[in-house]
């Protein structure tokens, strides 16, 4: 070995030397790195499967919100066709004839108690039903 130039004692002192840097920076410096990148998976998973749970829970919340929106217009639909019926029953029963214009004459009281309100709206009313076309004469 000494014809290539190569000192025996030399290559077995820079084998241990280069074995023994090996062994410091796996221990130092490889294995921490791997454990944080190991932590930094779980981490990133752990992210991932919050992400999918999180976005199936707000699926499930606009599937509600839009239930609760379509039983709210069935309601306010329900609401507003019960109003109308009864504003439609409301409307018939103003119409109707009274009772006392189906009573015969005979039958309906004659006695009408006049009092000073009474002749007041009355004249008001005759006021209020004249034109002004008939007040120029």
């Amino acid at each position: 070995m000494e014809k290539l130039g190569v000192n025996l004692g030399y290559l077995i002192f820079q084998i241990l030397n280069f074995s023994i840097v090996c062994i410091l920076l796996y221990a130092w410096a490889y294995k921490p790195i791997l454990n944080m990148m190991d932590k930094r998976k779980t981490k990133i998973a752990q992210g991932l499967e919050d992400a999918r749970v999180a976005s199936e829970a707000r699926a499930n919340a606009e599937q509600d919100a839009a239930k609760i929106m379509a039983e709210a217009q069935a309601k306010a639909s329900q609401v507003v066709h019960e109003a109308s019926e009864h504003a439609e029953a409301v409307a018939l029963e103003i119409r109707a004839p009274s009772r006392w214009t189906s009573i015969p004459s005979a039958c309906a009281p004659s006695t009408t108690v006049s009092t000073p309100r009474a002749e007041s709206s009355a004249t008001r009313r005759s006021i209020g039903n004249t034109s002004a076309v008939g007040l120029v004469t």
